[in-house]
């Protein structure tokens, strides 16, 4: 118990002052906070600091724009996860936010195999249809953001400078929606086999 900086005579009060303060709820308990206030005649406190919050703690959303997240990277560097990752930590403080993999809209509509000469920047064909489901992916996105959606991610390599400039020519003609890129790099060998295989 001594390596976490708790002692025993400690974890031994603490019953004591729970329950006192069950009891008494205008009893004032050692907190380790300078900002502390004690509960009131009610039995419940919230805060000040968050009542002067106008943002993240009015009423649980948003009060700004609608935030667009593009994800940008070569496959294998994590994009897919951190997405993932960011919106479940949004979702969970009440930003509701969703993930567009378009690698999710080509497998549900083309299937999940591809040989590599699919995704060659030469094949004009390969080329056509990638651009079908950004297309999708960007549409449902939009109409995502346009009803409930307060934040929303666009999950694909996004590695050419002709598919960003598309996706900030798309997302600047919404009112309202701001845009930002997150690029993954990666170079460690051994972390991208990891992620591929």
């Amino acid at each position: 118990m001594h390596e976490l900086g708790i002692s025993m005579a400690r974890l031994s009060a603490l019953p004591r002052r729970i329950s006192s303060t069950m009891s008494n709820p205008a009893s004032e308990v050692e907190h380790p906070s300078s900002s502390y206030i004690p509960p009131s005649s009610h039995n419940f406190c919230v805060p000040q600091e968050y009542d002067k919050k106008t943002d993240l703690f009015h009423e649980g959303r948003n009060q700004g724009g609608k935030l667009v997240v593009i994800m940008v990277g070569l496959p294998g560097r994590g994009k897919s996860y951190m997405a993932r990752k960011v919106a479940r930590y949004l979702n969970w403080i009440n930003y509701s936010t969703r993930v567009f993999n378009i690698g999710n809209y080509r497998r549900k509509l083309l299937g999940a195999d591809h040989s590599a000469k699919f995704f060659d920047p030469d094949n004009a064909d390969g080329k056509k249809q990638r651009m079908e489901m950004a297309e999708a992916a960007m549409d449902d996105m939009l109409q995502y953001l346009s009803n409930e959606g307060e934040v929303a991610i666009y999950d694909g390599t996004n590695s050419t400078l002709e598919r960003r400039l598309w996706i900030q020519d798309r997302i600047s003609q919404t009112d309202g929606f701001h845009l930002l890129f997150i690029e993954s790099i990666c170079e460690d060998e051994r972390i991208i086999e990891r992620n591929i295989m």
